[in-house]
């Protein structure tokens, strides 16, 4: 996400110094406002998994990189308000209450239909990120931020299309109106996303929406859940039979070309976010069959090539975020490079600055 609200979480935070962050790494997702993951217990692995731990080496000389950093890493629980710093070194965190922002939701197109009890609405906020280009808290998730950090969008269900925001004067523009549509990445060329069928089939395809231009169909076939700067991943199936072929696939949007990126793409759960390359970090499914298992978080950088990340009581959750420094990502607390650094559970918003 460069690196993203595609399926379930995408950049954003700034403060003190420290190495800037790449371009938007963070798994492209259709984020609904986040909630604070629950605690969970550190688990001991199975004798079964043998996990693969860093080198004793490995980990100190990450300790020893993370006592030179002076910078500052913006979690929140994606909701308005929620917002804040975890300092490195020291891994200690201050709330922001300039993290208490909303959609401004007018202008918009007028409702389709009045929402139900379990209706779409329009939320305050679809996540929550900081934009270091405009040291501001934005309501959105850190995929759904342009490049230049001068505009984002969100999907609009309740009236349709997807609005794009100028971040400078805060002017919207409604893009597809027609349709529904799930945001997948906003990219400098403008927002990839899914036609949104409600509670109906998925939608196959991927489509383009850019401010003052129709919706341009990228591919008519495929069903993409993750983009990031260059490539969206997803499957030929919404789903499969269990223990049917379901191969992760890679899509060049620049030539349209596909590959299969990793073959068991049934043992992924998600993907976490991308490295500075655009190949996914992601999520597996536990082979030992143990409830409670520990999780496995890999970097797939070449085809079914996958190098283990990170073993932890959950997952990796999007955003994963790589910047000048290196890999930041949320767990059951907060990592660096596969170290711990803060337990705490959240939403990043960007890298370490």
């Amino acid at each position: 996400m460069r690196a993203a609200w595609g399926l379930v979480v995408a950049t954003v935070i700034l403060a003190g110094c420290g190495g800037t962050p790449a371009p938007k790494h963070a798994a492209a997702r259709t984020p609904t406002p986040a909630e604070t993951p629950t605690p969970v217990a550190v688990l001991t692995p199975p004798p079964t998994l043998s996990p693969s731990v860093p080198p004793q080496s490995a980990s100190a000389a990450t300790y020893a990189r993370l006592a030179t950093f002076n910078c500052r890493l913006p979690i929140s629980n994606g909701q308005p308000g929620s917002g804040g710093f975890i300092a490195v070194p020291g891994g200690t965190f201050t709330s922001d209450p300039a993290s208490n922002v909303a959609i401004d939701w007018t202008g918009a197109p007028p409702p389709k239909q009045q929402p139900g009890p379990m209706g779409a609405g329009r939320p305050p906020a679809y996540g929550l990120s900081f934009d270091r280009a405009v040291s501001k808290w934005l309501p959105v998730g850190a995929g759904w931020i342009a490049p230049d950090g001068q505009s984002y969008a969100y999907p609009d269900f309740a009236g349709g299309g997807v609005r794009w925001v100028k971040i400078a004067d805060g002017s919207a523009t409604t893009m597809g109106a027609s349709n529904n549509w799930n945001v997948l990445d906003v990219e400098a060329e403008g927002a990839y996303a899914q036609l949104s069928n409600g509670a109906g089939p998925a939608g196959a395809g991927l489509w383009l929406l850019a401010p003052g231009k129709d919706p341009v169909q990228v591919v008519a076939g495929g069903y993409w859940q993750w983009v990031t700067t260059g490539f969206a991943y997803g499957f030929d199936a919404p789903s499969v039979p269990q223990g049917a072929p379901h191969p992760l696939l890679r899509l060049n949007l620049r030539d349209h070309t596909t590959e299969t990126w990793y073959q068991n793409g049934a043992s992924i759960q998600w993907i976490a976010g991308f490295d500075r390359g655009g190949a996914p970090i992601a999520v597996f499914q536990s082979a030992s069959g143990y409830f409670g298992a520990p999780a496995e978080t890999a970097l797939i950088a070449h085809p079914d090539q996958k190098n283990t990340l990170l073993w932890s009581p959950q997952g990796a959750q999007a955003p994963a975020v790589e910047d000048s420094h290196g890999l930041w990502m949320v767990a059951d607390q907060v990592y660096f490079n596969s170290v711990p650094v803060a337990p705490i559970q959240g939403e990043l918003g960007g890298g370490c600055a």
